[in-house]
């Protein structure tokens, strides 16, 4: 996967000036799956469509009126899927070598996700081997060319749904979705712990198992870089 560090953002996109000439325009929309608490390792610092930005309810930064952004629908066609660029922020003090983001489309009927809607797996990294296991203790197949990340501690990385639009076809045939749904996790650090909504390390003497973190466990400054990328959290009401 192509990987790059952000040093700038771009302008907010409305819907008149996110308009790609494409058969089959429509409005499409962005959400983004809220951080859970401030101990998530990675934040969504934004999502682009064309290289414009969208408006998708992340965190709005400290001081704003609302404690998320809207969702904004902005017009593009039926390639919109593959002109998705989801930049990704890693707010701990660790490297990061594996991660994962999950696409899903609810309005296209049942699929494999419990939830019922269809989604797709965008992996990107190598697991470390401690913690290439299934939960039976048999090993997690990984393709053998894939190189785990290095993803240093307050870089951005940036996941390109069009490298993966193969696997999305796979799952959505034929049909265009008009809404996404982004979740990201799980993440692995290099020394194998995971971060799947908790923390936890591999279990040496049990391939497979899990040794659960402390509740609050966080590697790094949990108060830096929240709610959005270079702000530190502050107590004080919101809105």
């Amino acid at each position: 996967m192509r990987k790059k560090i952000l040093l700038s953002a771009v302008a907010v996109c409305a819907t008149a000036t996110c308009t790609a000439p494409s058969v089959a325009a429509a409005q499409r929309a962005i959400e983004v799956e809220p951080p859970s608490t401030f101990r998530d390792p990675v934040l969504v610092s934004k999502v682009t469509v064309g290289g414009s930005e969208v408006q998708c309810k992340r965190p709005s930064p400290l001081g704003a009126e609302h404690l998320f952004e809207p969702i904004t629908p902005f017009e593009w066609g039926d390639d919109w899927l593959q002109n998705i660029e989801i930049h990704l922020f890693n707010r701990t003090s660790r490297t990061i070598v594996f991660g994962r983001v999950v696409v899903a489309f609810s309005e296209l009927g049942s699929g494999p996700a419990a939830s019922g809607r269809r989604v797709a797996f965008l992996d990107f990294g190598r697991i470390p081997a401690n913690a290439a296991f299934f939960g039976d203790g048999k090993p997690m197949p990984q393709n053998p060319d894939q190189q785990p990340l290095s993803w240093g501690p307050r870089q951005t990385i940036v996941v390109h749904v069009g490298d993966y639009i193969d696997k999305i076809r796979g799952q959505i045939h034929d049909e265009v979705p008009t809404q996404v749904f982004i979740i990201k996790r799980p993440f692995f650090f290099a020394d194998g712990m995971r971060w799947d909504g908790d923390y936890a390390v591999p279990d040496p003497a049990h391939p497979g198992q899990w040794v659960a973190k402390e509740p609050l466990h966080f590697p790094g400054d949990r108060e830096d870089n929240w709610p959005v990328p270079g702000q530190r959290w502050t107590p004080g009401p919101r809105k």
